[in-house]
């Protein structure tokens, strides 16, 4: 007996609180206190319930009183906590009925359950039964209504309403009085109809404030079923139920069992997850005002970050500010931008940047946010939120997972994972694995997080180890009004054009000074490779070389020492110039010396040789950028030009370009540029050649799939003050050599 009443108390509470809950809503004339209420975030109300019920002309009375507070109404799962005392069979127990993460638990006479939210309310239902409430009162019932003015402060409005109305609003209610309570009453095995009959509401409200203060509904229930035998069976119940609300509208405590977690478990809330991620994903791209942050982690190791301000979105007042930081050869790289009235102010890698660019298409894709924000946001279809898996967190979050197969994680996200190969460094092809996707929603259905994860392995590596990556982007305070803090100065930042063509001067005359200059040393370093997959064009060459000079003016000397490896054999070679004499030795021929005219003082000299102008026709494509004390320009060029603007480099011949080119079908140029750096000081630090690319090649009647890799480098060093150059033991000792045999 004892079982079927604590299961009969169940039901019952829990329908009653079906009607608390649908109780404060859009009700009678008094439109606006409802339509208030209904905006509530959480609520704090007392119940005093009185049912009536008559089973084959047995009547039996039940009552209750208990008080509720729920949390997050306008979430898609909201907290809640009734604290209740009934009286049933004239006995009075006391049950305690809880709300979290789409199930009900349920403390009755020491009995603590977790049930099953299928037989109880689907979901959230108690929640939209409330809202429909609101808006449901035909305007005949409410024109109908009655009104008493209580003295007190406080106003009533009394209705009737029709049936078909009740029975639409309160249909969850309704199905569990006849589902579990007229099977409780005499186990019937079928219901052949419920009617609702003689229902009422009263709505008072706060005459000053118009705030409501109570809701009062009645009605009867009629319902009809049949048991085994055949015979007909009526279970009558009168409803009258009072709720009266306290401080609603504001945050409200709701303290859970700290145990409730180990109560016997049930089936609890399926999550509409299709629904729920993407109202936040299109909610999230809808926002006029932004505070994000972008995370990028190698393992747990942070790449790079950047934080994002923006209000106006989709207006002409937008404004936005970012600020980043990033590894960049293995230093701290920061750079920031502010965005006004259609111009970028950016100070990306320091002063040299402090720079202002109009808007346009260029300037967006380089200074912009959303292609970051949207190559995260805008991938995924409706349907791929469906298999989503959901995890509770302690804050009221949920976070859901989605599990992409790797080929169609692979054509989503292909952005990021060639990024994550240029971060690597892994030039050829990878194995992508552990892909997933893991979305972060509060009980608002508001996205707060939102992380693309996967890990590359290189699969030309020795070693298999892969790399783990994730894309992380984290919204703040959603919904509060964002500054934008523009960047101290903006007003005063020259446009890049001018800045831009006042560092290309700078960078003119550095190297004017460097083929002008009278002593000089510098590290330089030099490879080259080429493979069309047959020994005639094998080439595999790298050499490094320090190299000093002095007096280039008047008595010229100077010291180059080369590393060489040719075909996969090591040896050292240095040259010394003197009196117009080259002094040559090398570990693998005897040493000579000689003044052949193939070895000219700038074939020796090598960075006099090498170094070029850069043409003013190719300064538009000139871009600039610094790095701690020293500013760097780079352009990029066609192998063409490169050609052009180095006709007689020994190593563009070495690797048989020319011959190359002219049996060129197709070519694919993946780098071909100049990069320059200078110092604070407007000194020459170092000048770069890179060309790498790959071509199909028509040769003898096939065809060949070719690479073609470049790269000179020279590093000088500015302080001249103190260069000495000492040259080779017992130079003046060597052999002489014929210059033509050489």
């Amino acid at each position: 007996m004892k079982r079927i009443f604590t299961v009969f108390l169940v039901v019952f509470v829990m329908a009653a609180l079906v009607f608390s809950l649908s109780s404060c809503n859009r009700y009678g004339y008094i439109n606006q206190a409802l339509t208030k209420a209904g905006t509530w975030e959480a609520v704090d109300f007392d119940v005093k319930t009185d049912v009536q019920t008559t089973v084959s002309e047995k009547t039996e009375d039940i009552s209750s009183q208990y008080s509720v507070k729920i949390k997050y109404l306008q979430s898609y799962d909201p907290l809640a906590m009734a604290k209740t005392r009934v009286t049933l069979y004239g006995e009075t127990v006391p049950a305690d009925v809880y709300f979290t993460n789409g199930s009900y638990y349920v403390v009755t006479n020491n009995d603590a359950v977790k049930l099953r939210t299928g037989n109880l309310i689907e979901g959230s239902a108690f929640v939209s039964d409330w809202k429909n409430l609101l808006t449901a009162l035909p305007s005949s019932a409410v024109n109908s209504a009655a009104e008493t003015d209580h003295g007190d402060g406080t106003k009533t409005a009394t209705m009737t309403v029709d049936t078909a109305t009740f029975e639409t609003v309160y249909q969850n209610a309704l199905n569990e009085w006849k589902d579990k309570l007229v099977k409780k009453y005499g186990g019937k095995v079928s219901v052949s109809d419920i009617r609702v009959t003689e229902p009422k509401i009263a709505v008072t409200v706060y005459s000053q404030s118009g705030a409501l203060a109570r809701y009062s509904g009645e009605c009867r229930l009629e319902i009809l079923s049949e048991d085994s035998t055949g015979n007909l069976l009526t279970v009558s119940a009168v409803f009258k139920q009072t709720l009266s609300c306290n401080a609603n509208g504001n945050d409200v405590s709701v303290e859970l069992p700290e145990d409730y977690e180990s109560y016997k478990i049930s089936d609890g809330l399926t999550l509409d997850s299709q629904k729920i991620l993407s109202a936040a994903v299109k909610n999230a791209l809808a926002l006029k005002e932004l505070d994000i942050s972008l995370r990028l982690t190698l393992g747990a190791e942070s790449i790079s970050t950047k934080n994002i301000q923006a209000s106006g979105i989709g207006t002409d007042a937008w404004n936005f500010a970012w600020n980043e930081s990033f590894i960049a050869n293995d230093k701290q790289v920061t750079g920031e931008v502010y965005y006004k009235n259609g111009w970028y102010y950016t100070n990306m890698y320091g002063e040299l940047a402090h720079l202002k660019y109009e808007r346009s298409a260029d300037t967006d894709e380089a200074y912009g946010y959303e292609t970051e924000l949207l190559a995260l946001l805008k991938n995924l279809a409706d349907s791929e939120y469906k298999s989503a898996s959901a995890v509770s967190n302690e804050d009221g979050t949920r976070t859901f997972t989605v599990k992409l197969p790797v080929t169609r994680f692979q054509k989503v996200y292909g952005t990021l994972i060639t990024n994550a190969k240029g971060i690597a460094k892994i030039s050829g092809t990878v194995a992508v694995s552990d892909t997933a996707v893991e979305l972060i929603v509060d009980k608002k259905g508001v996205l707060k997080s939102y992380a693309v994860s996967f890990a590359l392995t290189d699969k030309n590596a020795e070693e298999q180890t892969p790399f783990t990556f994730a894309y992380h982007l984290a919204f703040n305070d959603v919904g509060e009004s964002v500054t934008v803090t523009p960047l101290e100065g903006y007003e005063l930042f020259f446009e890049a054009s001018e800045r831009k063509q006042e560092f290309f001067g700078d960078v003119t005359k550095a190297i004017e000074d460097i083929l002008g200059a009278d002593s000089l040393n510098a590290y330089i370093y030099y490879s080259q490779f080429a493979d069309a997959g047959v020994p005639f064009f094998q080439i595999d060459k790298q050499l490094e070389s320090v190299t000093a000079a002095v007096d280039m003016k008047t008595n010229p000397k100077h010291f180059t020492n080369f590393a060489i490896t040719d075909q996969g054999k090591k040896h050292n070679e240095s040259v010394y110039f003197e009196d117009g004499i080259f002094y040559i030795k090398s570990d693998i021929e005897d040493s000579f010396k000689t003044k052949g005219e193939y070895l000219t003082e700038q074939n020796a000299f090598w960075m006099i040789h090498m170094i070029r102008m850069i043409p003013e026709e190719y300064f538009d494509r000139i871009s600039f950028a610094s790095e701690g004390e020293n500013n760097t320009l780079s352009v990029e060029l066609t192998i063409d030009e490169l050609l052009e603007l180095f006709p007689d480099v020994e190593v563009v011949e070495g690797i048989s370009l020319e011959v190359l080119l002219g049996m060129t079908s197709s070519r694919n140029v993946k780098e071909s540029k100049i990069i320059i750096t200078l110092n604070e000081a407007n000194e020459l630090v170092s000048y770069e050649v890179k060309l790498s690319a790959d071509f199909t090649v028509n040769f003898v009647g096939t065809k060949l799939d070719c690479t073609a890799d470049l790269e000179i480098y020279y590093e000088f060093n500015s302080d001249r003050s103190e260069i000495e150059i000492t040259p080779p033991e017992g130079y003046k000792d060597f052999q002489d050599a014929d210059a033509d045999e050489e």
